[in-house]
């Protein structure tokens, strides 16, 4: 009997905590970083705008990808320390770091010879190639077709493209549309 209600007692303590996590997840965490305002890396998601994005390539010293304006989204702003930038076009009721990965999202990163080593993933089983403007390479694989990655000849980024939906990951990578923020 003592042994049974021990373990009651564990289970309404774990869902205790679990519940304060998800408050501090959902609601303290967010409005901190909600707010609009300069992106600092490192520092997690912020709403931002394609002024935000060209003065981030601008500090970073490299090109920063996009896929344009998506009409009924707010622009997501992710960058890492170590260079990648994140644009992810949240919809509905979406707030700022939704652990959801059901958005547009376009990666840019920082990738020593990131056309040569897209083309060697070009040559593996299940890959598909298409080209686009300006030597760029595109490939994706039946393994994550969820994710298209992108990479033009002499420059050392690789952008990814990424959409829950694989045909729509691939539309949007091979429209002409993924562009440096100018």
């Amino acid at each position: 009997m003592w042994r049974d209600r021990g373990v009651r007692v564990g289970a309404v303590i774990a869902v205790a905590l679990a519940a304060a996590f998800l408050v501090w997840l959902l609601v303290i965490r967010s409005d901190d970083e909600s707010s609009t305002g300069p992106v600092k890396a490192g520092a997690g998601p912020a709403l931002g705008s394609e002024a935000d994005l060209a003065t981030l390539a601008g500090k970073l010293h490299h090109p920063v990808f996009w896929a344009g304006d998506q009409p009924d989204t707010r622009l997501e702003i992710t960058d890492t320390k170590d260079g990648r930038v994140y644009a992810r076009y949240l919809t509905g009721d979406a707030e700022v770091g939704d652990p959801r990965p059901g958005f547009l999202t376009v990666g840019t990163y920082p990738f020593k010879d990131a056309f040569g080593a897209l083309e060697k993933a070009a040559k593996e089983s299940g890959a598909t190639v298409q080209h686009g403007d300006n030597g760029a390479l595109i490939v994706t694989n039946k393994s994550r077709p969820t994710s298209v990655y992108i990479a033009y000849p002499d420059q050392d980024l690789q952008i990814e493209v990424y959409d829950p939906s694989p045909e729509r990951a691939l539309s949007i990578a091979t429209s002409g549309d993924v562009t440096p923020v100018s």
